[in-house]
């Protein structure tokens, strides 16, 4: 519901702006204060299904119009601009920051407590996050999320290829050695002998499990006492990536 409330806000700016309609104009239609109009258009009020119909008359687009073009959105996968990726991938700190915020809903004060900053240096940040569009500062250093937490990178995206290998490598060294009692980490090698098609099956049941998986960690509350961080990796491919071991020669 929250997606759609800021796909119907965001459509509604789109259309007002291609319209020529200010938000003055729009303050006086709807008979309320400028800054009422700026708070129900950035999600800080509630905006009504009367309000709606108003704000959609005064557009002439019929509002099942702007809904049917918000659910669309809404269900649709967002993906990082190239300016966001650049971003990231120039300035990593930046992506740290954004990671918190998005997955642990973390606040300013507590992204300040987390990385020792000061109020300084945490306004430059959220205004860098603000300005490629990711945030929306409020007031004082309080923001909200301008974009969906599930929002991904596009493939080629240059930032995820650096992090990968860094979350590889990091993986790597965790379960070079498994102590057999260690339920904390896993290491599973399978060499199979698969068609293309059961090879496909196989990639989107483990998709399915991730999936169902990160979906229970976004809904779960933040400071879930039993809950800790895990890190997963999945990789596999067709062809034979065993090294090529040393074969016995003749001895004598």
């Amino acid at each position: 519901m929250e997606n759609l409330q800021r796909e119907v806000c965001q459509l509604f700016k789109k259309h007002l702006k291609k319209a020529g309609i200010s938000y003055s104009d729009l303050a006086e239609y709807l008979n309320v204060s400028e800054v009422s109009v700026k708070r129900l258009l950035n999600q800080q009020q509630p905006l009504s299904m009367s309000r709606m119909l108003e704000i959609a008359d005064l557009i002439q687009i019929p509002l099942s119009n702007i809904i049917h073009d918000a659910e669309k959105a809404a269900l649709s996968t967002p993906l990082f601009s190239k300016q966001q990726d650049e971003a990231f991938f120039n300035k990593p700190e930046l992506f740290t920051l954004f990671s918190k915020i998005c997955c642990k809903q973390a606040n300013y004060k507590e992204l300040m407590k987390t990385f020792g900053l000061d109020k300084n240096s945490m306004y430059l940040y959220l205004r860098e996050l603000e300005e490629l569009k990711l945030i929306k500062l409020t007031s004082d250093l309080n923001f909200r999320m301008v974009v969906p937490r599930h929002i991904v990178f596009e493939s080629g995206s240059r930032f995820p290829a650096f992090y990968k290998e860094k979350v590889i490598d990091g993986l790597k060294k965790r379960i070079q050695v498994l102590d057999v009692e260690d339920k904390t980490a896993c290491l599973n090698v399978a060499r199979l002998q698969i068609t293309q098609d059961e090879f496909q099956v196989l990639s989107q049941k483990i998709e399915e499990l991730l999936t169902e998986a990160r979906n229970l960690s976004y809904n779960r509350e933040t400071h879930c006492v039993n809950s800790k961080e895990h890190t997963v990796v999945v990789m596999g491919a067709e062809g034979c990536f065993y090294p090529t071991m040393k074969s016995p020669s003749t001895l004598i």
